[in-house]
């Protein structure tokens, strides 16, 4: 850890004894570079003292001179820009709650990234996970995390095309508020400070370290008897050591079972997202299951012998198929269906992206 690291951990902990209502107002307040994404489009705008300016909407691909052009318009801007915010909106990121353990929460960005093949159809080193504690279950032992997932691909060429900037984590807000509310994800641009100003922060520091050692001197006993307590616990536990080796083997089997099986057939979400495509107005889908390598349709529709020939296009079905006999809604005058087919298995090229 640099110098730069360390004060930015520093004035993080510092953080915490500010009331939230006057972190937020901060926050509120701070001149900004906003990045919008959304699904097909990608907009750029810059906040200063409130006032909004528009860069306008990004390539979907990668532009030397749109990447200039950027640089440029944050360089233009009345005063220096300190923060990066992406607002992933709702639908391009995936948002779940789980249990865990409660002794998982020390570490939890690692618990959950064990976990993320299970938890998420993306590919673990593809992606930007964000995760906190939505509650706790003392009694229990338990506790309910919350995890926010996207794709890093359209973050990453915006960071990369602020190299000069060099953009660098900040520190990350709490969880969305709902599922309708955009995930915001939060970076520092960075610049070099000046010579006196850089030695007012060290002396400033040093004097907060000096007052942060004489509190934690005075706490030593108590912390060697949370220390000494800690330790009775860990060898109480110890002799399930064992034990609990061998269910964390049985899980990860199980896991990259589970993973070998979902890189076999195409992901929900491009079944999902194909089906609707080619489902016409006319008919209404009133269950979906898609269940070890099959999918069934149960539905009504105004010509159910037209829906063959659709999914038969879909290059993510094979062998499509009536179940039972299309019959007659007697409330609506059209035919209930149900079909049945069998999914395509992924390309190998596919499955180890």
């Amino acid at each position: 850890m640099n110098v730069a690291d360390f004060f930015h951990w520093w004035f993080g902990q510092l953080r915490e004894w500010i009331p939230r209502r006057w972190r937020r107002d901060a926050q509120a307040s701070r001149d900004r570079l906003v990045v919008e994404v959304e699904r097909g489009a990608t907009r750029v705008s810059a906040l200063i003292k409130g006032q909004r300016s528009d860069f306008g909407e990004l390539p979907p691909e990668a532009d030397d001179a749109q990447a200039a052009a950027l640089r440029q318009f944050v360089a233009d801007q009345p005063r220096r820009i300190e923060q990066l915010e992406f607002q992933i909106a709702p639908g391009q990121y995936l948002h779940r709650e789980v249990d865990l353990p409660a002794a998982a929460e020390d570490n939890l960005d690692e618990a959950i990234g064990f976990q993320l093949d299970r938890l998420t159809p993306f590919d673990p080193q593809g992606v930007i996970l964000r995760c906190g504690v939505a509650s706790r279950d003392p009694v229990g032992k338990k506790l309910r995390a919350w995890l926010a997932v996207t794709p890093a691909a359209r973050v990453e060429r915006i960071l990369g095309w602020l190299r000069d900037s060099r953009p660098a984590p900040a520190r990350q807000p709490l969880r969305p508020e709902d599922r309708d509310a955009p995930l915001r994800l939060r970076y520092r641009l960075t610049a070099r400070k000046r010579p006196v100003l850089s030695w007012a922060l060290v002396l400033l520091n040093v004097g907060l370290l000096v007052a942060a050692a004489s509190v934690h001197w005075q706490n030593r006993e108590q912390q060697l008897i949370a220390v000494e307590q800690a330790l009775s616990e860990v060898r109480r536990d110890a002799a399930d050591a064992a034990a609990l080796a061998d269910t964390v083997e049985r899980s990860r089997a199980e896991i990259l079972g589970l993973r070998e099986r979902r890189l076999a057939s195409p992901v929900f979400t491009a079944v999902l997202e194909d089906l609707t495509q080619r489902t016409p107005d006319d008919t209404y889908l009133q269950r979906l299951e898609v269940r070890d390598g099959r999918v069934r349709l149960f539905g009504i529709s105004a010509a159910a012998s037209n829906l063959i020939g659709r999914l038969e296009d879909s290059p993510l079905l094979e062998g499509v198929r009536f179940e039972s006999s299309v019959t007659r809604d007697a409330a609506s005058g059209r035919e209930r269906f149900s079909i049945v087919a069998d999914l395509v298995a992924a390309p190998a090229a596919e499955a180890g992206s």
